[in-house]
């Protein structure tokens, strides 16, 4: 197994300085992303063949690499992978079966019927498939992680108006109505606010369109100054603000309304 495993790591350093030699140029990318993981199934085959092809290490390695292959690679390229090692793996197998090759070249056959080499055959099994069995559940759970990030992130940006970074129409009006039947089971009193800017088309016309996102978002901020931690602002649309203040009756509410018009009024929107 020496020369073939020394073979094997010369042909892998010469792939991958293959790689970062001609990945500058655009063309060869998909070219080197087919030769590269076709090197390395067929290099998995030949070597699962050494060890018995139907073996527990042999299928963690079948099961788990196609899975980060999807990941990192197009389809096609590790379905073309895919492809070759199992068409290679059926001849091999075809020719086990037919006594033309030996099962497990690695192992003699005596170690399959004697009960003490049998013993050192599971070891042997166990020793190498718990690498790879550790190494498919780290980056499972690597990958996971990293997809439930990109998921809530995803959300929360679908939730959020990317100017004033407050809840957008959608978010605030399904806070508003999940409010409204929390308040209506509860008999409990719930206020909203609406605020709209006065002369906010002159800041548009007069100062052009960034002046007035730039008032928008100052809007926004003075608003929060003065809200309370339990209320909810968000942007209805345009130049207008929606406020929902739960447990909020209609005098408590006025207040805070009229917090928010004086901030406003004593605020420089634009410099």
């Amino acid at each position: 197994m020496t020369p073939i495993l020394n073979g094997l790591i010369v042909g892998s350093l010469v792939v991958i300085l293959l790689c970062r030699w001609l990945e500058r140029y655009e063309w060869s990318h998909l070219i080197l992303s087919y030769v590269s993981v076709s090197y390395y199934s067929l290099s998995l085959v030949y070597l699962a063949y050494f060890v018995g092809i139907w073996c527990l290490p042999v299928g963690l390695v079948l099961a788990g690499a196609p899975i980060f292959g999807f990941i990192l690679f197009p389809r096609r390229v590790i379905y073309t992978a895919l492809t070759l090692a199992f068409g290679w793996i059926c001849i091999i197998s075809l020719l086990t079966a037919m006594g033309q090759l030996r099962y497990s070249p690695l192992f003699q056959d005596s170690f399959y019927t004697d009960p003490d080499a049998k013993k050192f055959v599971l070891f042997c099994y166990t020793y190498f498939a718990l690498p790879h069995l550790f190494s498919i559940l780290l980056l499972s759970d690597l990958f996971l992680i990293h997809w439930r990030r990109g998921e809530e992130v995803i959300h929360q940006l679908s939730l959020t108006d990317s100017l004033t970074r407050l809840n957008n129409r959608r978010a605030i009006t399904h806070y508003l109505q999940k409010n409204l039947e929390d308040a209506h089971a509860r008999k409990e009193p719930l206020s909203v606010i609406l605020v709209d800017l006065d002369h906010f088309k002159a800041i548009n016309d007069n100062f052009g369109h960034l002046m007035g996102d730039e008032a928008l978002r100052r809007s926004s901020e003075c608003m929060r100054e003065v809200m309370r931690k339990q209320d909810q602002l968000g942007r209805y649309g345009g130049e207008e603000f929606l406020i929902v203040l739960g447990q909020t009756g209609l005098d408590e509410a006025i207040m805070v309304a009229e917090r928010c018009r004086r901030n406003l009024e004593q605020t420089l929107l634009i410099s």
